[in-house]
């Protein structure tokens, strides 16, 4: 493939929301900057032989490169391949995936294995449930999860410094967004991800953002407990 007929190929995509360079000298105009994302996560360069679940995999970049690691990767989308960029991403890079077009919601009921690396990326405050969500998303966890999220600091009267508090944001509040349902604090994160019974091994917090690396913890009770009350179970 030449330059000219991968730009043609992204050109024909309405709008991207993954920016990244798919092709030397050809970058998508999507607004997510996924390189310094990427560079945030620290994502192992060796993934060989891993399973990943790129949840909210959108135009696919995270997908790819954790495909180009040697992972074998799952995509799960609200939209399809072709409502996405995601099918020009497979086009352009010759990378082959399972994509899954569906509900977050549904994800339990497709019968999947556990992921030896999940993804959660740019999802949680999108969310009317974040914790149910994050819970599936711990569901299909084996080893590792990543979580990315949007992150403010929230002052409450009475309510001492470092409280885990989630800021709900009605309509288009919140950045003119009617997608952000919710707005988390950075204790807030921590503490979702420990109550899922994951143990944080690294966290970086930015302006407005906030990355975390969790690892499943050995005792999985209270988990278990969590699921049940949401009519989940471990996979």
């Amino acid at each position: 493939m030449d330059q000219e007929t991968a730009q043609r190929l992204v050109d024909s995509v309405p709008e991207w929301h993954h920016g990244f360079e798919i092709f030397p000298g050809v970058s998508t105009p999507g607004t997510y900057q996924c390189a310094s994302v990427l560079e945030r996560l620290e994502l192992p360069d060796d993934l060989s032989g891993c399973s990943v679940l790129d949840i909210g995999c959108a135009d696919g970049f995270f997908s790819m490169v954790c495909a180009q690691r040697g992972a074998e990767v799952t995509g799960l989308d609200y939209r399809s391949r072709e409502g996405t960029g995601f099918a020009v991403m497979e086009q352009i890079t010759g990378l082959e995936f399972r994509h899954i077009r569906d509900n977050l919601w549904n994800l339990p009921q497709h019968g999947l294995a556990q992921f030896d690396l999940v993804l959660f990326l740019g999802v949680l405050y999108h969310l009317p449930d974040p914790y149910r969500g994050l819970n599936i998303a711990a569901a299909h966890c084996r080893q590792a999860l990543y979580l990315e999220s949007a992150c403010e600091t929230i002052e409450v009267a009475g309510k001492t410094a470092g409280a885990p508090l989630l800021e709900f944001t009605p309509g288009r509040s919140w950045n003119g967004d009617i997608t952000n349902f919710w707005r988390p604090n950075p204790a807030c994160l921590r503490a979702m991800v420990e109550d899922v019974e994951f143990e944080i091994q690294r966290e970086l917090v930015g302006p407005l953002r906030m990355v975390i690396h969790a690892t499943r913890a050995a005792d999985e009770m209270l988990e278990r407990r969590r699921r049940v009350a949401y009519g989940l179970h471990p996979v």
